[in-house]
Order: C-alpha cells, then sequence, then structure tokens
C-alpha cells in the first residue's frame, strides 16, 4: 500500500478505535506517517519500542497492597493508555523484534484490551509497526494470535513520488531529490535497494538516504564520499559524487527566473541531470509574484521536464495555483495534468 493511501487507512482506523499492524522495510518511514496523521487529527501519540520491552512492562510490577492482597504498578508511559481521556495513538514500534514472551504479553493489550490489570481507556488507539522477516533485520515471527487481534495488516510500499511530496516540504536537499530522480529515469531505485548485511555497512532506504543527503550541505570532497558511503553504501556514494559534480554545472535557477527566455538551458537529451536538477531547483523558487516568468522557463523544457517542474512548484508554495499564468497551462496541457 502507498503512502497516502495508508495515511486515509490509518485516519479511519483512529476515528474508528480500529487496531492496525503496519509492515514495512527498515526506515521506510512506517512511524513518521503514523505521526503525520496524528499531528494532521490533532491526535496525541506514545511511542512504545517493543524491542526493548520485558513482559513484566506490560503486566505489570507485582506490588502488595494489603496484608492479603496485591495489585501490578504499571509503568508510567504505559499507563497513559489506561488514563486517557481524549484521543491517543499508542505506536508499539519494533513488534517484530519482540521476544515470543512479550508478543505473547501484547495479546491482551490487543484482546480484551487490559494491561496491567486495567481495561485501556476507549480513547485510546492501537497501531504496531514492524519488519518483515526477509528484510534480515533481526526480525522474528510475529505470533498468529498477536496478528489475528489485529483489525488490519498494512504492508507499506515507498514509491519515490510519494517521497518527493514529503521530502519537497521537509527541506530535503533539492540535489539530492533531483539525483533520486535522475537515478530511478536510469533504472536504478536508490531509495528502496536495501541490502542486509552482517558487515558494519549501511545501504540505501529513505532514511539512510536522507542521512546521506545530509552531510551535502557541511562536508565536502573526500570526506564527503566517506560520509555518504557509510550512510547509504559505496555504489550510492560513487552514484551521488558523480551527480554532484554535474550538478556544478547547473545554470543559476534564480536567473532561470530572471531572463526565462534568454538563459541558456543545457540539452535533456545529453545532459538529463543537469536538468532534473535545474527543475527542482526552479521550482522550489516559484512563488506567486514570479510564476509569469517559471512559466516562460517551463515552456522552453521537454513537457517530462514541465510536469516535475510544475508539481515541485505547487508542492513548495500552493499559492501558485490562484496564479492566471497556472490556469493557462493546466488548460493547454490538460492531457498531462490529466
Amino acid at each position: 500500500m502507498r503512502i497516502p493511501m495508508a495515511k486515509k487507512v490509518l485516519a479511519k482506523a483512529f476515528e474508528n478505535n480500529f487496531k492496525v499492524m503496519l509492515i514495512g522495510p527498515p526506515g521506510c518511514g512506517k512511524s513518521a506517517i503514523i505521526e503525520q496523521v496524528c499531528q494532521e487529527k490533532k491526535i496525541d501519540y506514545l511511542i512504545v519500542n517493543c524491542a526493548h520491552m520485558d513482559p513484566t512492562d506490560i503486566n505489570g510490577l507485582p506490588i502488595r497492597t494489603g496484608e492479603k492482597t496485591a495489585d501490578f504498578a504499571v509503568f508510567s508511559d504505559l499507563q497513559k493508555l489506561t488514563e486517557a481521556k481524549k484521543p491517543l495513538v499508542a505506536v508499539f514500534e519494533e513488534i517484530a523484534q519482540a521476544t515470543p514472551a512479550v508478543q505473547a504479553a501484547l495479546m491482551q493489550v490487543w484482546h480484551p484490551g487490559i494491561i496491567g490489570g486495567k481495561k485501556i481507556s476507549k480513547h485510546t488507539n492501537l497501531v504496531a509497526c514492524g519488519n518483515r522477516a526477509s528484510d534480515k533485520s533481526a526480525a522474528r515471527p510475529i505470533l498468529e494470535a498477536l496478528k489475528s487481534r489485529c483489525d488490519t495488516i498494512l504492508s507499506l510500499d515507498v514509491m519515490l513520488e510519494d517521497w518527493e511530496d514529503w521530502a519537497l516540504v521537509n527541506n530535503i536537499d533539492a540535489r539530492g531529490i533531483a539525483f533520486l530522480r535522475f537515478t530511478a529515469r536510469g533504472g536504478r531505485n536508490f531509495l528502496n535497494d536495501w541490502q542486509p548485511t552482517n558487515e558494519v555497512t549501511n545501504s540505501p532506504c529513505p532514511r539512510s538516504v536522507v542521512n546521506a543527503f545530509k552531510w551535502m550541505e557541511v562536508v565536502d570532497g573526500e570526506a564527503l564520499y566517506e560520509c555518504v558511503k557509510g550512510a547509504a553504501g559505496e555504489a550510492f556514494a560513487t552514484e551521488l559524487i558523480g551527480f554532484l559534480e554535474v550538478y556544478e554545472r547547473m545554470p543559476d535557477p534564480e536567473e532561470c527566473i530572471k531572463n526565462p527566455e534568454r538563459v541558456t538551458i543545457p540539452d535533456a537529451a545529453k545532459e538529463p541531470a543537469i536538468v532534473y536538477a535545474l527543475t527542482g531547483a526552479v521550482g522550489r523558487l516559484a512563488t506567486q509574484d514570479n510564476f509569469a516568468n517559471v512559466i516562460l522557463f517551463s515552456d522552453r523544457l521537454p513537457r517530462e521536464f514541465q510536469v516535475l517542474l510544475m508539481r515541485d512548484a505547487v508542492k513548495v508554495n500552493p499559492s501558485v495555483c490562484k496564479t492566471e499564468a497556472f490556469r493557462n497551462w493546466v488548460i493547454e496541457n490538460k492531457d498531462l495534468v490529466d
């Protein structure tokens, strides 16, 4: 399931108090999309890491309450599940890394909704996140009785287009976005190239890719190569450094907007890497005031790149949709928009 659909399903699950298990590869953003839905719906959320848990955390610690009586004391964070007076989403992360004993203890949390001998609040929503066994991320088989207590299990797929939408509004380096677009055009999916290994190395996944792009802002030269290799692997680092060398030949995007009809644009057929980078950079600079010039520049690009530029401009600054230039472009390019 793609991220936009998963977010819609999660929103409905929270409205109806349905229990969901979200499964996907490491670093694909499972927890992040839950957090986004909670923020959009103004719902509090609590992160619980199952990999660090002991059955006692869930069942509670026995305490003496009288001469011949005892009860269970629930630890502070988990106690919030029983005391919630308004909607709360409890996110049980790394459920596939939990021991069988912890998974067995979690069964009573999912159904009948008991933690430490106390009933979970009707306002508490339960969500679990985990990796697949095929990801080789120390994931254990999840107990059948625990899986069956979920109202649904969603398998998350991360597509470059969905990731781009997130990256554009989260200030991910434009060079990184352009790099992934360029390599995807050549058939290399660096966003989802997770290669588990016993060595102390990383490989590309959405999380490690973002980590790699962070280094572009603080180091350069050989240090940049080594840091990127450590973040997302040798092949990723080699390709990215080569792309950045091409990127340096990109025309000034501000000049492209200032003089859209006169600036020299590289041939997309011969130097697609530069044009991918340029469209992303111009799209990020688009405003209501300069959008007429952005359209003039866009009209000189191959249609494939026009669409990318428009997507970026609208995502970063939705107000450009109010301009006459945008409305005219949509009318003239109705076949692309449809």
